[in-house]
């Protein structure tokens, strides 16, 4: 399944990774993970440009155009999103146990 996208007028700047996994069924599954914010970009007091909803499994990427004068914001839809608080764990168990699991079972 190939993400979506919806573009509209609003927004604010971060960066996001995707990954991706086979399921059974032979799809391939998108999963988006927000990285955190490095220490350096939180001194310089730097805005995220991307936001995500776990429960809508979207998310929104704002840009700026017209020289900053108006930001545009790209909504992007995937199979899971993981926000920048997902642990290792939880991109695991979201991603790769799925994956092992239906491995084990042949």
């Amino acid at each position: 399944r190939t993400p979506r996208t919806n573009t509209q007028v609003t927004g604010s700047p971060a960066r996001e990774l995707s990954t991706t996994s086979a399921s059974s069924s032979g799809s391939v599954r998108v999963v988006c993970r927000l990285r955190p914010m490095s220490e350096r970009e939180k001194k310089a007091g730097t805005v995220p440009a991307a936001t995500a909803s776990t429960e809508k499994k979207e998310v929104a990427v704002v840009r700026m155009l017209g020289g900053g004068t108006r930001q545009v914001r790209s909504h992007f839809h995937f199979d899971d999103v993981l926000t920048s608080f997902s642990t290792q764990s939880d991109v695991f168990a979201a991603t790769l146990d799925p994956l092992v699991d239906e491995v084990l079972a042949g």
